[in-house]
């Protein structure tokens, strides 16, 4: 439902008792319960003038500033061959048209101009190539390297490349889920990450759930505790050869693995305020994720794309090897105000997400799974977990009592689907 002020428009969402305002251009909101609103708004005007004096909720949005990360996928070829790889990588993958190292310096000198907030190293296998250290320097040295985020499986770091690497990185993020099956493997990646702490080299781990990692869940959840390492987890995503695989998990088998990560955290509650913090999370309304403008994806071979998932011409700015970042950048700009492109990113110009009655809290269906996938996206599930951080955290309850409500919530929409 859509408020009309004498400043702006407001959208109100109504749940469990309680209201949410969102300005939809500038972002602020605020939560009351039902009775106090219908209290408010009996001097409507008093109200409005109440929330912006108090929550800036008509204040002008902030400026747009373009694109702030950039991921640099400096090879295809991996040691690996996952099965939910969304680049498709792998040992046999060609590198002839990668970029020289020559070019690579042109693009980071470049990108200084640009004053991103992040760039992020990654592949493929970024180790494979014998050039990293003098990738992640380049990098460093024009941008600092409090920007600089190499991604890895980890299986070829040693001491040696972490000692080179160290001083041109912030962070390491290392993807574990292929590493407990192994108890060899599994042993030396602990005394990488020791190694990786000794160097001051901040740790983040990140795990793909699927049918195969499932059961590894908590050991990942255990080893980030045990390292003091940043932990991030993503369900499966229908893309590249996890479609080939089936490995799409069902609704039921997602609700599980958050019942499972509650369960852990309920039982170990001294070490896992991290944790209660990521699942509990903060609400942050987009129109769009970071693919419409602030991200910039430079794939091996120099083509650059508004997404690293993508691959599709429709969304191609360019290659680095030919065109100016200036030239690709104004590309990136014609591409914001392009409808077609609205119509696939942005929720308000989107006809499905339009009817949605979380628009905004909830950014929209993955761009590049919708484009690799002809099903109709099915958002129940992702509703349901969104009407959870709406309108049944508590703030004025302990963070694990929310988790013990949030289990309850869970545990009984597992038991409806």
């Amino acid at each position: 439902m859509r408020i009309e002020c004498e400043k702006d428009t407001l959208i109100k969402y109504v749940g469990n008792g309680k209201v949410i305002l969102l300005n939809p251009n500038n972002k602020h909101w605020i939560r009351l319960s039902e009775t106090l609103f219908e209290k408010k708004m009996l001097n409507s005007a008093h109200f409005f003038n109440e929330l912006n004096e108090k929550y800036q909720m008509f204040e002008a949005p902030n400026k747009f500033n373009g694109v702030d990360a950039i991921y640099y996928s400096v090879t295809g070829k991996c040691n690996l061959r996952c099965k939910f790889c969304a680049l498709n990588s792998g040992p046999d993958v060609d590198t002839d048209n990668d970029l020289t190292i020559k070019q690579i310096a042109k693009i980071a000198s470049e990108i200084k101009k640009l004053n991103v907030r992040k760039v992020v190293i990654t592949g493929g296998e970024p180790l494979v190539r014998h050039d990293i250290r003098e990738i992640v320097r380049l990098f460093a040295e024009s941008i600092g390297k409090d920007k600089i985020t190499l991604q890895t499986n980890g299986i070829l770091l040693d001491n040696q490349i972490l000692s080179e690497i160290a001083p041109f990185i912030n962070n390491l993020e290392i993807s574990i889920e292929n590493i407990f099956s192994n108890n060899v493997l599994l042993n030396n990646m602990r005394k990488i990450f020791h190694a990786s702490l000794k160097y001051n080299i901040k740790l983040s781990f990140s795990f793909v759930v699927d049918r195969d990692s499932m059961p590894y869940f908590i050991d990942a959840l255990k080893l980030s505790q045990e390292f003091n390492a940043h932990f991030q987890y993503r369900i499966v995503s229908a893309i590249g050869r996890a479609i080939e695989n089936s490995l799409s998990l069902s609704e039921k088998e997602i609700l599980s693995i958050y019942i499972t990560f509650l369960d852990y955290v309920i039982n170990t509650p001294d070490k896992s305020e991290p944790f209660m913090e990521s699942l509990l999370g903060n609400l942050y309304p987009q129109r769009s994720c970071g693919a419409y403008g602030r991200i910039l994806a430079i794939h091996p071979d120099g083509e650059t794309f508004m997404c690293a998932n993508f691959f599709d011409k429709e969304f191609a700015l360019g290659n680095v090897k030919f065109d100016e970042l200036n030239v690709i950048l104004n590309r990136l700009a014609c591409k914001l105000h392009d409808e077609k492109i609205k119509k696939v990113f942005l929720v308000d110009h989107n006809s499905k997400c339009q009817k949605c009655n979380y628009i905004y809290f909830c950014n929209g269906q993955c761009v590049a799974e919708s484009i690799q996938n002809e099903e109709d996206y099915n958002c129940d599930l992702k509703k349901k977990l969104l009407e959870f951080s709406m309108f049944y955290i508590d703030n004025k309850k302990s963070k694990l009592d929310n988790i013990y409500n949030m289990r309850e919530y869970l545990i009984a929409l597992s038991k409806e689907v």
